[in-house]
């Protein structure tokens, strides 16, 4: 074997070491962004039944309305979880318009607390009094439904009026409405260049 040819075989081990640890990486990081539990959890359950147009609702111990959620088809397996074909979820409240959420599937934890929205999921909230319009869009966002919060490891994009907040990661109290882009954020304020 040459010395030539022994540079050659070595730089194409080299490489595809390489290439290995970067799909290695790469793979790694899609399932550190993942939540826990997902559709492929679903996969091991029993469907235990089907309902169409259905329509779930929460209420306060004096029987007032606090939490709604409507899908056109509903999945519920023996575990307790749930999943969801193009839900809308609504968190209403007494001091302003309601929050709202919507995704191409949902899925409710087995427990009932937690609800995974995915695909194109969007929370908005509209305008009132001094309060601008909010609407948050990433790929995929998990809610806590006793503590009102919602999170992802996602990208996502924030519009709050003018105001245009980009990141990966966000946490979101739908008490305080306050919205925390977790990693990589830049802002862009109306006639004004790109802030960090």
């Amino acid at each position: 074997m040459t010395a030539s040819l022994f540079e050659r075989a070595s730089a194409l081990l080299s490489l595809g070491l390489l290439a290995a640890l970067a799909l290695a990486a790469w793979l790694l990081t899609e399932l550190a962004l993942r939540p826990i539990w997902d559709s492929n959890y679903r996969s091991s359950t029993k469907l235990n039944a089907q309902v169409t147009r259905a329509e779930i609702t929460q209420t306060d111990q004096k029987g007032r309305t606090q939490f709604q959620i409507a899908t056109p088809t509903l999945s519920l397996f023996e575990d307790g979880s749930a999943e969801m074909n193009s839900p809308v979820m609504l968190a209403l409240r007494d001091d302003g318009p309601p929050v709202q959420a919507r995704a191409n599937k949902g899925l409710v934890s087995a427990n009932q607390n937690e609800v995974m929205l995915t695909g194109q999921a969007l929370i908005s909230r509209d305008a009132y009094d001094k309060e601008s319009e909010i609407r948050i869009a990433t790929d995929w966002v998990q809610f806590d439904i006793n503590a009102q919060t919602a999170q992802t490891k996602a990208p996502v994009r924030v519009n709050q009026g003018n105001i245009l907040l980009t990141g990966v990661g966000m946490k979101f109290n739908q008490k305080t409405e306050q919205i925390e882009v977790l990693s990589q954020s830049q802002m862009i304020l109306p006639g004004k260049g790109m802030r960090q």
